[in-house]
């Protein structure tokens, strides 16, 4: 019964954080590959270990991080626009951490809060 009653809490916790997963964003994250800032404006900022980096704008749908990306860059070179749409589902989201699956690649990305 406990175990039960605890997968239970963990779920309805996990449901309430998807819900307010557009507030959980908000601030730096640092993941598998890159560093990025979601902004309470809808904008964020992406810089990739590799050098590249990305502006979008971002929303919750749902479960589903979406990210409408305006301007990207690789390395050194000049900005270039860009109407690329990522889609996210978001496996687990708190005030710590995020775990996001691409809906395209099936990849799996997690990440804790740097602030």
């Amino acid at each position: 019964k406990e175990i039960k009653a605890e997968a239970e809490r963990k779920d309805a916790e996990l449901r309430k954080n998807i819900a307010n997963a557009k507030k959980l964003l908000i601030g730096t994250w640092r993941d598998n590959n890159s560093l990025y800032t979601y902004k309470a404006d809808g904008t964020g900022v992406y810089k990739f270990d590799n050098g590249n980096e990305i502006i979008s704008d971002w929303d919750v749908d749902g479960d589903i991080l979406i990210e409408k990306i305006i301007k990207s860059k690789k390395g050194n070179s000049a900005w270039k626009p860009s109407t690329q749409i990522n889609r996210y589902k978001i496996v687990h989201v708190d005030e710590n951490s995020s775990i996001m699956k691409a809906l395209d690649s099936g990849t799996t990305y997690t990440a804790k809060r740097i602030k």
